[in-house]
């Protein structure tokens, strides 16, 4: 949610609609959540994803999940990497306040240090494994109250704060750990880092490993309250039913693509994608009903290739809506068929039955492999027919993905350079193409060097909406392969000035924004948290009753309700050190290489710019001489 929340913000300024950020937004369920707890590794010139996975001993597929990439083959230079602890590289345990609340099938944990609320469901049958799942505080911090009006079952709690809103807004985690079987109890939680993961204490000093796979095992001790059966049982997300054992015949459905398959499963009506190699193991992305439920049908009008199938109802909003999956898997090769599907769970995977008898493992950390049978086989399309996906086209300098819109936003009349890294063995060209709305297309350029990579540079169009595909030509002008399809839309740049209000902090600031109401806090070292006014308008007046120190001063109105309410705001910024102060601010979107930035004024005549870095959900910020 943090990083639909940021890039939403920032799109709103792109397309001059900073406004629309103060309008309601509905909750969805999370899909992915960026692995904040591992350190961070810088891309360097060279490097792919499997070098990257060799040197810190772990899978391509892991990164791919901790890192909530759409695409394991697109990665840049200097992009910023979350990786595994290495040998020597653990820090050592430490002391973090926390909270803790058991529930019918789990627990969850909130953290003072990160504000992050963690769920763990237990495994089917066991109270010593599961699943995990987290909701870092932007997720869940604008949510409304608990709003489950269900009458509580005897003997059971209502969660409330924190875990009310992320089980009451949240209906897979309602689903996946029942009712709350005690209130809620704050400890202090010992913790430290391992290698893929860490181990923490619970209340009652039982021990518990995050194993970073997105599974959880207790190693020492019994879960404080857990193992109360009570409540319906529901499926879990993420591509994994769980650990502990059993099998259960459930309706399926299945269809077969180019390069993989998809799976939907009426237990959970989660869509998984398998893609395919040809040693018949690759990798996996989960949908939750929640990501493509409301979505409408598959918006995708191109021409049906020969013997290839358009996919329809889920599958089809699925493989229409997200660029990675169409790219990646291709056409459909059949149509799609119900049958029931035989699955065995074990502890972090679960085994399940294709149409053709095959077995097939999802081992729960984002891969897959056949079992038994023959499995699914990739067929490429035939000849003339297409080319094989490889790799992404990128943009320099970089532009902002908005998502939902499944586009790249660049400016009016902007210059960028048109990239595409991997073109085919044997290529002595790649043209770059522009398909428009009414499926005509145009040659953009040709590059036939490919020293730095095939490149071109294009001004972009005023107001367009296209796609954008490369192709690698062989001597005989015959395609070999293409990349992936980007949706490229343009818009001018947008200057918004607004009122706004600013206070200065011992170790950082606020800025509040009349046009929107969003409170945005900056602390010192590049944080940055963004407050919408639905996060803190129903909160009470600043209720912290600690007398102000002498030379500093105690924030009112919304400076106090976020600074008063919020105990990690509190603890960054310190007292304020100064009365708040009315003036006028101007914001600016501004491209770069590594991210989409704002750059925007404040009262003592300096200017501070934030980013949303490429291929991650943080944001920083620095000041700096001029906006530009």
């Amino acid at each position: 949610m943090k990083q639909r929340l940021l890039l939403l913000l920032i799109a709103s300024v792109l397309i001059g609609i900073f406004g629309a950020l103060s309008a309601k937004l509905a909750p969805v369920e999370a899909q992915c959540t960026v692995r904040t707890d591992w350190p961070v590794y810088t891309v360097q010139r060279g490097d792919t994803l499997a070098r990257i996975a060799r040197r810190y001993n772990t899978t391509v597929a892991t990164l791919v999940s901790a890192n909530c990439l759409t695409n394991a083959n697109r990665i840049y230079t200097g992009q910023p990497i979350r990786v595994p602890y290495s040998s020597g590289t653990i820090p050592p345990s430490s002391d973090i306040g926390s909270t803790f609340q058991p529930f019918e099938r789990g627990f969850m944990t909130w953290r003072a240090d990160t504000g992050e609320i963690v769920v763990y469901s237990f495994a089917a049958g066991s109270t010593t494994n599961g699943i995990v799942s987290s909701y870092p505080a932007p997720t869940y911090v604008s949510l409304p109250d608990n709003p489950v009006t269900d009458p509580t079952p005897a003997g059971r709690v209502r969660p409330i704060f924190g875990f009310g809103k992320v089980w009451g807004n949240y209906s897979a985690v309602r689903s996946n750990l029942g009712w709350a079987t005690a209130t809620e109890s704050g400890y202090l939680m010992n913790m430290r880092p391992e290698a893929g993961g860490y181990r923490f204490s619970l209340p009652n000093g039982a021990l518990v490993l995050n194993s970073g796979n997105r599974t959880w095992t207790l190693v020492s001790g019994s879960v404080p309250g857990g193992g109360t059966t009570g409540g319906s049982s529901g499926g879990s997300t993420g591509g994994s039913t769980g650990g502990g054992t059993g099998t259960i015949t459930v309706l399926a459905s299945f269809q077969l693509f180019e390069y993989g398959f998809m799976t939907w499963r009426a237990d959970t009506s989660e869509i998984v994608v398998y893609y395919n190699t040809a040693s018949n193991a690759g990798g996996i992305i989960s949908y939750p009903s929640s990501s493509y439920a409301y979505l409408p049908d598959n918006p995708v009008t191109d021409p049906t290739p020969t013997g290839r199938i358009r996919p329809i109802l889920g599958f089809g909003k699925v493989w229409g809506h997200y660029a990675a999956v169409r790219s990646n898997i291709g056409w459909g090769l059949t149509g799609e068929q119900t049958y029931n599907m035989i699955v065995t769970s074990s502890a972090g995977s679960y085994q399940f039955s294709i149409p053709n008898g095959s077995v097939v493992r999802n081992t729960g950390n984002q891969t897959w492999s056949v079992v038994s049978g023959s499995g699914p086989a990739s067929v490429p399309r035939p000849s003339g027919a297409g080319t094989t996906v490889s790799g992404s086209i990128t943009f320099w300098p970089y532009v902002a993905f908005i998502p939902n819109t499944f586009s790249y936003l660049l400016h009016n009349g902007q210059t960028v350079a048109v990239r595409w890294d991997t073109p085919a063995a044997g290529s002595i060209s790649v043209r770059f193409v522009q398909t428009n709305a009414d499926g005509s297309s145009v040659t953009l350029g040709t590059d036939s060097d490919f020293s730095d990579g095939a490149s071109i540079t294009w001004v972009v169009p005023n107001n367009v909406n296209v796609t954008i595909t490369a192709y690698s030509f062989g001597p005989d002008n015959v395609p070999l392969t293409r990349s992936n399809i980007i949706n490229v839309s343009s818009a001018p740049v947008n200057i918004t000035t607004t009122y706004g209000a600013f206070q200065q902090y011992e170790t950082g600031f606020m800025i509040w924004r009349q046009d929107t109401q969003d409170i945005w806090t900056f602390f010192n070292g590049g944080a940055l948290s963004i407050y919408l006014l639905s996060s803190y308008s129903g909160l009470p007046d600043n209720p912290v009753p600690d007398p102000t120190p002498a030379g500093r001063i105690r924030p009112i109105s919304g400076f106090g309700r976020v600074w008063g309410n919020y105990t990690q705001v509190r603890t960054a910024l310190g007292w304020a050190t100064a009365a708040e102060s009315g003036y006028h601010i101007s914001l600016r979107p501004v491209p770069t290489n590594s991210g989409a930035q704002i750059c925007f004024n404040i009262p003592d005549g300096r200017f501070v710019q934030f980013v949303t870095t490429q291929g991650s959900t943080s944001t920083t910020w620095q000041f700096v001489n001029t906006c530009g």
